[in-house]
């Protein structure tokens, strides 16, 4: 994910969260709605190949099924 300059602080923490996930090995995810799917709305937080919600609803559910069934597969 690339950050534009001006970023605020909500989207700033939703990178933090998709970096992360690498730092603990994941990958990008291709086929299903993630956090860790290469890129995201600008606005709104949305990562690709997900339903448009609100930025609120991404800082209070930053990490998807899919998130942590990566994580688990990986440390479970």
């Amino acid at each position: 994910m690339r950050l534009s300059r001006g970023c605020g602080d909500s989207l700033t923490f939703l990178t933090v969260v998709h970096e992360l996930g690498h730092v603990l090995g994941l990958g990008h995810e291709r086929r299903r709605c993630a956090r860790m799917n290469a890129s995201a709305d600008y606005g709104t937080g949305t990562p690709d190949r997900c339903g448009r919600r609100p930025l609120s609803y991404w800082l209070a559910n930053p990490l998807l099924g899919d998130d942590v069934a990566g994580a688990r597969a990986l440390y479970g």
